[in-house]
């Protein structure tokens, strides 16, 4: 397991408890059940504190990219964008885990302003989730471009090229033959005469049997029309 697979492991945890965590604290306001806001208080904090682990294997995660660079189909640029978001989220989750656990300490005390200490929670923790929201949403972005404007009819498609669907679109640096896919070994695969651009069906897929069979195959009719010719 590299790092790569522990940020997707853990990277929805504090998205997800932030949101339940808030809605279960807001909810324990309005009904004012202690018990429930402190179960809420527990969610939110374990979820805000769950932004450290995240932010670290995401920066393991670009290194790992950074020293295979050329073996994976991904966008500098979209790895960046994600890093300044979740850069810009991770101290309002910190500090969201940090006053929940603040609050739950005052419930433990039967301290009187506890109630106005889930109100400051709430109130930052909003604002954490909006930007955490952010900084998932172009996560996905690097890995799922159905979800990302860039190759719309709207979009630019600098981002783009190569993801599978998106062919037509340019700008995937330093792979710009990749269907998710190596681009040098989809060309090695491919024997003279095989088209090997990424937009064709010998170099879709992940088969390299199917890729050679392919190639072979075009190969072939291509030799037979020269003949012919």
């Amino acid at each position: 397991m590299n790092a790569p697979h522990i940020h997707l492991l853990i990277n929805h945890l504090p998205i997800i408890g932030l949101i339940i965590g808030i809605l279960v604290v807001i909810f324990g306001l309005l009904t004012k059940k202690q018990v429930v806001s402190s179960v809420g208080l527990w969610i939110t904090m374990i979820a805000g504190l769950s932004s450290y682990p995240t932010m670290y294997s995401g920066g393991a995660s670009e290194h790992y990219f950074e020293e295979n660079e050329g073996n994976y189909c991904v966008s500098e640029d979209l790895i960046h964008e994600h890093e300044e978001a979740a850069e810009l989220a991770f101290w309002p989750c910190i500090v969201t885990g940090v006053f929940a656990g603040i609050a739950l300490f005052g419930h433990r005390k039967g301290h009187k302003h506890t109630k106005k200490s889930e109100i400051l929670v709430v109130f930052i923790g909003i604002i954490a989730i909006i930007l955490i929201g952010k900084a998932g949403l172009t996560g996905g972005e690097i890995r799922h471009p159905e979800i990302s404007s860039c190759c719309s009819a709207e979009g630019s498609g600098e981002s783009c090229k190569g993801m599978l669907g998106h062919e037509g679109c340019t700008g995937m640096s330093g792979q710009e033959g990749c269907t998710y896919m190596k681009s040098e070994k989809c060309t090695a695969n491919c024997t003279p005469g095989c088209k090997h651009d990424g937009t064709d069906a010998c170099c879709k897929g992940d088969s390299t049997v199917q890729k050679k069979a392919c190639c072979k195959k075009d190969s072939q009719e291509s030799e037979h029309t020269e003949e012919e010719q």
